[in-house]
């Protein structure tokens, strides 16, 4: 039996493989790998009073808010991604959330990277409208599930609870490092709601 055979099997299950990966997350930033990403949300509690999530190996996240009230974002999606940064697991996502002539990429052209968003208008005339980068705070499987099935150019509308300051505390209480908000919206999602744009 032929020793070629099983290698040119493996090299096309390894090429199919390669290719799923890089069809799917270029075009879909909004992807987990199959779950494989996916937070363990059994891993973190949030205090009755959301000031405090405590997390595996005794180490947990202070937050501070910009505001008791909740704020609602509606809009056009622009950009989705998921996130993962060791330090800070619970923030899940970046949505940036247009609404005027922000949500028309033939007015505006968007960017958005490492936390940030960029925005270039077309002509000469000043863009109206709003334009939000949300850092998306959620340790809710029901609200992150939600969240995985926002797309660039749904409608969305997102709830939650905007945040100043994120800190982290170590196992041995040590504050070590902040996530602090800086011209976008981090926010505890309570509520993502996708409109459904082919209904009358």
């Amino acid at each position: 039996m032929s020793t070629l055979r099983p290698k040119i099997n493996l090299f096309i299950l390894g090429l199919f493989l390669l290719l799923t990966i890089a069809g799917c997350a270029p075009n879909d930033k909004n992807f987990d790998f199959w779950g494989i990403d996916r937070p363990r949300f059994e891993r973190y509690t949030l205090s009755e009073d959301k000031v405090r999530i405590d997390g595996p190996k005794e180490q947990y996240w202070e937050i501070i808010y910009e505001q008791k009230k909740d704020s609602v974002f509606t809009g056009l999606v622009r950009h989705v991604n998921t996130d993962y940064d060791p330090y800070f697991p619970i923030l899940t996502h970046d949505i940036l959330v247009t609404t005027g002539d922000f949500a028309d990429p033939d007015r505006v052209n968007t960017r958005v990277s490492d936390h940030h968003f960029y925005w270039v208008a077309t002509d000469e005339n000043e863009p109206q409208g709003t334009i939000n980068l949300l850092h998306i705070v959620t340790i809710d499987p029901v609200v992150y599930d939600q969240l995985m099935n926002i797309h660039p150019d749904d409608m969305v509308s997102v709830t939650g609870r905007e945040i100043l300051e994120i800190r982290h505390i170590t196992s041995k209480g040590v504050w070590d490092r902040t996530w602090r908000d800086a011209g976008c919206n981090t926010l505890l999602v309570t509520e993502v709601k996708i409109e459904d744009v082919s209904a009358p």
